[in-house]
């Protein structure tokens, strides 16, 4: 999951979790052939990336505010809030941005959508509802 992106002129900042099945790395390819093919400045990426392993709370939250900082930072905006391509707004507010991300308020909204779903489920215990048939019961004389 992304859980924090801010798209620079020349350069992305993300910060992602480890899938839980498959290889990042195939994530991260995938993602950039993507990219690569939309955008007609080639090349597009740069060869050399840094990746830092965020093992703590504190870490991911240090490395979250250096990349919303980042344009900011720059000189290219007079606050981080007004970049268009980053997830601050996002983690500010709750705004949905250009990338879905992870956190407290995607998580809410997802808990939302769950418990709408579930009051409209129907609470009548007849079978026909439920689109299963009662057991036959057979009668032994």
């Amino acid at each position: 999951t992304v859980d924090a992106c801010v798209i620079m002129p020349e350069h992305v900042h993300l910060l992602v979790s480890e899938p839980t099945q498959g290889d990042l790395s195939v994530a991260l390819q995938a993602l950039k052939i993507s990219v690569a093919r939309n955008f007609t400045a080639r090349p597009f990426w740069q060869r050399r990336f840094y990746a830092f392993n965020a093992f703590t709370g504190e870490k991911r939250i240090e490395k979250r505010r250096y990349i919303h900082r980042n344009p900011f930072t720059r000189g290219l905006v007079a606050h981080p809030a007004d970049w268009v391509g980053s997830s601050y707004r996002h983690w500010a507010c709750g705004e949905q941005g250009i990338v879905q991300l992870a956190s407290t308020w995607t998580y809410a909204e997802q808990l939302k959508r769950q418990a709408a779903q579930t009051s409209c489920k129907p609470t009548s215990r007849k079978t026909e509802m439920w689109g299963t048939q009662a057991p036959s019961v057979e009668r032994v004389n």
